[in-house]
C-alpha cells in the first residue's frame, strides 16, 4: 500500500505552496498539517471527500480540511485514458506557521464547495478566488515570503469570517452533503429570537473532542441549562441532523481514517471510534458509506495499489488571464 499520508514541501518561508496542473488521477491521501484548497481553472475534475462526491467545473472552489480524505480525478477521460485538459490551482496552507495568527485554526473546519450553481458567483466566492489568485500570482512571480503571508492571512480572515458555520443536507441514501450556512436559505432567527448557532457548533466541538466516550444528550442539555427536548429539537434544526445521526457520523468518519490509514483491527478501530462492539461500527458505517468497514478498506487498498498519482504541471503563463479575471471581480 502506498503512503497513505501526503506531505507537502514549502519553498517559502510563508509556509504556502501554489501548484497549476491538469489532474488525472490523485488517489485517496490525507494531509496530516495542511489545508489544501483547489479552483477549477479549465475543464472538469471529480473529487470524493469521505462518503461524499462532487462534480466541480471551471470556477468551482472546494476546501479539504486537514485530515481530510479525499481523491481527485478527471471528470472526462480521452480514448488514450489522457484528462480531457482541466487546469486546477491547489494551494497548501501549513496550519502550523499561522496558528501565531488564529490560534483556533487547527480546531476549525471549514465549508466551501461550490456545487451549488448558485454558490459560484456569490460575493464570498469571488473573494475566495481573488485571494487564491493573488496567492498565485506572488508565488508564480516574485514568492516575497511577507507578500505570501499577508495574502493568505487574509484569506484565512476570510474562511473564519465567512466560511466556518454549516448545516447538512441528507439525500434519500443517507449520505451527508455539509453546505455552508450562508449559502442556504436557513433563517437565523426564530421567531424574532437568535437560534443559538453558537451553542450548536459548541455542542459539534464538543461531540467531536469527546466522541470516544459515551454521550448522552441529557447530559450536555444539563450543561447548557435547557431541556433535553428543546436542545434535541434545536440541534436538528440548526444543523440538519440529529444529535444521534451526528454523533454516529463523527465516529464513522473517525473509523474510516484509522480504516484507510492504519493496520488496526476492525475491532480496535470500533473500540477506539467509541463503539461498543464491532457490529455496532458496521451498522453505522453501513448507513454513511453504505458499505462495511472491511469493504471500504478494501476499496482504499485497491485505489492506493491501482495507478499512481498522475497530473502534468502547467506553466502559469497559461492560468494568467483567469488570475487576472479572478482579480478583477472582486
Amino acid at each position: 500500500m502506498r503512503q497513505y499520508i501526503n506531505k507537502i514541501g514549502f519553498k517559502s518561508a510563508a509556509r504556502v505552496r501554489a501548484k497549476a496542473e491538469t489532474i488525472i488521477n490523485q488517489p485517496f491521501h490525507v494531509h496530516d498539517e495542511e489545508i489544501e484548497i483547489i479552483c477549477v481553472i479549465k475543464g472538469n475534475v471529480v473529487i470524493m471527500d469521505s462518503a461524499a462526491v462532487h462534480h466541480l467545473k471551471e470556477g468551482c472552489v472546494h476546501v479539504f480540511n486537514r485530515t481530510e480524505a479525499h481523491k481527485i480525478t478527471a471528470e472526462q477521460m480521452d480514448s488514450a485514458g489522457d484528462a480531457d485538459d482541466n487546469i486546477v490551482l491547489t494551494i497548501h496552507i501549513d496550519h502550523t506557521h499561522y496558528t501565531r495568527w488564529f490560534d483556533r485554526l487547527g480546531r476549525l473546519f471549514f465549508v466551501c464547495d461550490t456545487a451549488d450553481e448558485n454558490e459560484i458567483f456569490s460575493s464570498e466566492m469571488k473573494s475566495v478566488r481573488f485571494y487564491l489568485a493573488k496567492i498565485a500570482w506572488e508565488y508564480f512571480t516574485e514568492c516575497r515570503a511577507f507578500a505570501l503571508e499577508t495574502a493568505t492571512k487574509q484569506l484565512i480572515e476570510l474562511l473564519i469570517d465567512e466560511f466556518q458555520n454549516y448545516i447538512y443536507g441528507m439525500d434519500g441514501k443517507r449520505i451527508a452533503n455539509i453546505v455552508r450556512l450562508q449559502a442556504t436559505n436557513q433563517e437565523l432567527t426564530a421567531w424574532g429570537h437568535p437560534k443559538n448557532y453558537d451553542r450548536t457548533y459548541r455542542i459539534v466541538d464538543y461531540i467531536e473532542a469527546h466522541f470516544r466516550e459515551k454521550l448522552q444528550l441529557k447530559d450536555i442539555a444539563r450543561s447548557e441549562n435547557v431541556s433535553e427536548a428543546h436542545l434535541s429539537r434545536n440541534f436538528k434544526e440548526n444543523l440538519g441532523m440529529s444529535f444521534s445521526q451526528f454523533l454516529s457520523l463523527t465516529r464513522c468518519t473517525h473509523a474510516a481514517r484509522l480504516i484507510s490509514s492504519t493496520d488496526q483491527t476492525v475491532d480496535q478501530i470500533a473500540e477506539s471510534s467509541g463503539f461498543s462492539a464491532r457490529k455496532d461500527l458496521a451498522k453505522q458505517f453501513r448507513k454513511w458509506y453504505q458499505m462495511t468497514p472491511s469493504e471500504y478498506r478494501r476499496e482504499i487498498i485497491r485505489d492506493m495499489n491501482g495507478p499512481a498519482a498522475i497530473s502534468r504541471p502547467v506553466e502559469f503563463q497559461r492560468i494568467k488571464g483567469q488570475m487576472h479575471l479572478y482579480l478583477d471581480e472582486y
